[in-house]
């Protein structure tokens, strides 16, 4: 898709849903009502099969457009820089802005980024536990 777009009008978001582990196991849960992880990857109502959400966060998404497009700064801009432009919640990159930044590791291959630092409006959230910067990279560990 991305090379049929030629890169416009396309952003990477996720509406990820905090599951139990049991989901993982073939369980359900009662996120938004009884649901379970299809074999497609894929969180569907059980009653009606219809999808309910996904399971695939950023930290993977970001990863897999990467490792896709061989390009890491394409997979970043398409989950930061393009939302926001279509949000047109103000100028970004630029003096004065607001700096909301996730610094992380990753590397060709590896299945999701690993965050290592988190700021919040320019300045480190040294406060957070591993769970919050894993939520902040939108993802789970």
């Amino acid at each position: 898709m991305i090379a049929a777009k030629r890169d416009h009008g396309i952003f990477l978001v996720s509406d990820a849903v905090a599951t139990p582990a049991a989901l993982t196991e073939g369980g359900l849960s009662t996120v938004g009502g009884g649901v379970h992880l299809a074999d497609d990857g894929a969180l569907r109502h059980v009653s009606t099969g219809f999808l309910a959400g996904s399971v695939q966060t950023l930290d993977v998404g970001v990863a897999t457009v990467a490792r896709l497009t061989g390009s890491l700064a394409t997979a970043v801009r398409l989950a930061s820089t393009a939302p926001a432009a279509v949000l047109d919640d103000g100028p970004h990159w630029t003096p004065g802005a607001r700096a909301d930044v996730l610094v992380f590791d990753w590397a060709p291959g590896d299945p999701a980024i690993t965050p290592r630092e988190v700021l919040i409006a320019g300045d480190t959230a040294t406060d957070l536990t591993a769970a919050d910067t894993t939520a902040a990279a939108g993802g789970r560990r």
